[in-house]
């Protein structure tokens, strides 16, 4: 009976041996072109300075990198309280590789100062309209 056990304990493990082990396969997948890339960046319609960013491109991960840093959601709003002209850059992750579109250009043309009209903004600038001087301690204010 112990005989047996062996062998079958042998032979089992032979299988699973034989079995187990694949062959390392280090190809990737295609990779997507800017053409395939299939994305929309748009001003609200309510609400000139939010930038709604939408990604259409099926199979891959978004990479979106705007003023207020990245940002890997398939739809995302940007709030941009001054105006100016900003960048925005759109690329995927696929199978194949990382791969970006041509940097977009949206211009605001005014000011929305709602969107720092908070405790923090006024914390680190005096507030909407007003001004704040910073003074950098070199030991002769504080510690």
């Amino acid at each position: 009976m112990n005989k047996r056990i062996k062998i079958f304990s042998f032979l089992a493990m032979l299988l699973i041996a034989f079995t187990a082990c694949q062959p390392d396969d280090y190809s990737m997948g295609s990779t997507l072109s800017k053409s395939e890339l299939k994305y929309s960046i748009t001003p609200s319609a309510t609400d000139p300075n939010m930038i709604i960013l939408k990604s259409s491109t099926p199979n891959a991960t978004p990479i979106w990198i705007t003023p207020s840093g990245r940002s890997l959601k398939m739809n995302d709003t940007v709030r941009l309280a001054f105006k100016g002209d900003y960048k925005f850059l759109y690329g995927v992750e696929s199978s194949g590789g990382v791969v970006f579109a041509d940097t977009v250009i949206v211009s605001i043309a005014q000011n929305n100062l709602s969107y720092v009209n908070d405790p923090l903004w006024t914390a680190l600038t005096g507030g909407v309209d007003k001004e704040k001087v910073w003074v950098a301690d070199n030991g002769k204010y504080g510690m």
